[in-house]
């Protein structure tokens, strides 16, 4: 266990309503089809440059965050409750992003060595401390940060299913204000200090080239009748969506880090005297 020295040696050291869903039509104009440094990507694992003793990312506010749940065009989304700051700091990453949503993708828009996973989870922030709300972060190259999780076939996910059951309720009237059980933690693995890092773009139109992505590099595990629920549901556009991801685009010579951790755990804070320090450390210091 850490004490609270290295903690704050760590952080001493150091969301864009997305359009939703995928159209091939809305990415044939402009920077969506002309930039250089465009998302997701096919992460080559034996080409990535490994960062050795990385700092791990600090999941503030994570575990007591309310979710709320709705239907969008072509996905999932939850928006975070404002009456507590969940974001992050640290893991590379300069300055403190908010928290602004959390979406979904069945089929996977990042796959690892050519390998598509069945689900992926976008957690999207902006950078709070420039920009009063996530539209003004779009035009800064490292105004959003975007952390994506994969999900392997496998056991049912506990979280999946309650998002499941608050979207039922939500369908049928029961749930008229999307109130689900879940905070942004449980959607997360429970270790997170190993990640991939590289700059890229939204991948849904205006895929401005303005995100730090974070690839976390340990799965959760979802079920296949889990992965049918989301390509049964009918979404805000009336349609059934198969699948909803944007097709892997090229690297045209970025490079890929993977980090690896200086310790193994899942770093979060909820104290709110820590999470003041943390944005004044952020904010004095540029860090």
């Amino acid at each position: 266990m850490l004490s609270i020295g290295p903690i704050l040696v760590l952080l001493l050291i150091s969301t864009l309503r997305i359009a939703d869903g995928t159209h091939t039509s809305s990415f044939k104009d402009g920077i969506c089809d002309s930039g250089e440094e465009q998302s997701p990507i096919d992460i080559e694992t034996r080409g990535v440059i490994e960062i050795q003793n990385a700092q791990p990312i600090v999941f503030i506010n994570y575990e007591h965050t309310n979710l709320t749940a709705s239907l969008g065009s072509h996905t999932v989304k939850l928006t975070p409750s404002h009456d507590k700051s969940a974001g992050l700091g640290a893991g590379g990453i300069r300055n403190y992003y908010v928290l602004d949503s959390i979406h979904f993708h069945w089929g996977s828009e990042h796959t690892i060595d050519g390998e598509r996973f069945p689900l992926e989870a976008h957690f999207v922030h902006y950078n709070s401390l420039y920009y009063p709300n996530i539209e003004k972060a779009f035009s800064d190259p490292g105004g959003l940060a975007v952390v994506a999780v994969l999900f392997r076939q496998g056991d049912p996910n506990n979280a999946i299913e309650s998002l499941k059951s608050a979207i039922d309720r939500l369908l049928d009237g029961r749930n008229r204000d999307g109130h689900t059980s879940l905070h942004p933690d449980a959607l997360l693995p429970k270790d997170t200090s190993a990640f991939y890092r590289y700059h890229g773009s939204l991948t849904t139109p205006p895929c401005t080239e303005s995100v730090i992505w974070t690839v976390i590099q340990a799965p959760l595990s979802v079920s296949s009748s889990q992965v049918a629920w989301f390509q049964s549901l009918s979404l805000a556009d009336g349609k059934h969506h198969s699948s909803n991801y944007r097709p892997v685009q090229p690297l045209n010579g970025r490079y890929v880090e993977l980090h690896l951790p200086i310790y193994t755990n899942n770093a979060f804070i909820q104290h709110p005297c820590i999470n003041l320090l943390l944005i004044i450390l952020l904010i004095v210091f540029e860090i």
